[in-house]
């Protein structure tokens, strides 16, 4: 059975595109096969398969204050495991 294919063109910030699809190299796919992803999942769940809140003003001062910050200068951890260390 032949599917009908059908193009999509949007445009998009340059930055979050950028970073996107450094996630998206890390993975191991590509722009086209996460939008498809992304499209299946809306058509599957007749939903936007995650959460969509507005951020509260707790968040939003954290998010402002982080793009202030240098965000490689922030401490990260590997996993789970290191950060409770840390924490401990």
């Amino acid at each position: 059975m032949k599917v009908e294919m059908a193009d999509l063109h949007c445009k998009i910030k340059a930055p979050i595109k950028r970073k996107a699809k450094k996630v998206f190299d890390e993975l191991g796919i590509n722009m086209t096969d996460a939008i498809r992803l992304f499209l299946t999942q809306v058509t599957i769940q007749k939903a936007i398969p995650f959460d969509i809140r507005m951020p509260n003003e707790t968040t939003i001062n954290a998010m402002k204050e982080a793009e202030k910050e240098n965000i490689a200068s922030l401490k990260s951890y590997s996993s789970a495991k290191e950060l409770f260390a840390d924490l401990n």
